[in-house]
């Protein structure tokens, strides 16, 4: 089987191809820019006024989300506690020609990736990762967060995680009033969330994608 490797995508930035998904695990319009404006703009920017965020985050993936996450933390002055959940780690050896663009410097992208996994690690005074190797929903909940980035791939491609156990398990997962977004806009994403007791609103998305969702749980 062909392994996992890296492609440039529109704005300069890098994205992963995963073979056994056939799928990116980012926009080919963008990496950088959708990130950014799915999980940052929509998801972190509604929390500068907190004194430390709990950020759950599945699909770890590229580490382009974490790292922007990482960046946010010191512009805002913002302490974060990142876990991040990934079936299929890449190997850090592979991402040394990764472009992330203006999201971080090269240094902090290496050390998320070269952090020890199944342990916190406390890369700086406002930031510390704790990755975990497995299956979404199989997760011991430690505690409870106050937001939830969902970056599973596409539907098409994995659509176990896209179904009423999964999502039951993100919205278990985060405190009242905890924040989930997801570049996905689907109908049916949002009907199962409304009914595990989430507010849900569709949200322009980023370039050349309609729509996004984000949830508040009650």
């Amino acid at each position: 089987m062909k392994e996992a490797h890296i492609i440039e995508t529109a704005d300069g930035s890098s994205s992963i191809h995963a073979p056994q998904f056939n799928a990116s695990y980012h926009s080919l319009h963008g990496a950088l820019q959708e990130s950014r404006h799915v999980f940052i703009q929509q998801g972190l920017d509604l929390f500068t006024a907190s004194n430390k965020i709990h950020l759950l985050e599945i699909g770890f993936g590229s580490g382009l989300n974490a790292l922007l996450a990482w960046n946010w933390a010191i512009e805002h002055s913002v302490e974060i506690s990142y876990t991040g959940i990934e079936a299929y780690p890449l190997d850090p050896e592979m991402l040394h020609d990764f472009h992330v663009g203006d999201a971080g410097s090269r240094d902090q992208f290496m050390q998320l990736h070269q952090s020890e996994w199944e342990v916190t690690n406390h890369v700086s005074p406002l930031f510390s990762i704790h990755k975990k190797k497995l299956n979404w929903p199989q997760f011991e909940l430690e505690q409870q967060y106050d937001l939830l980035f969902y970056d599973a791939f596409a539907p098409n491609c994995q659509p176990e995680l896209w179904e009423k156990e999964a999502l039951e398990c993100c919205v278990n997962s985060m405190r009242s009033g905890g924040i989930w977004v997801s570049y996905c806009a689907k109908g049916e994403v949002r009907r199962m969330l409304i009914s595990q007791g989430c507010d849900v609103e569709r949200l322009p998305g980023p370039p050349f994608k309609r729509h996004m969702l984000r949830a508040r749980k009650h």
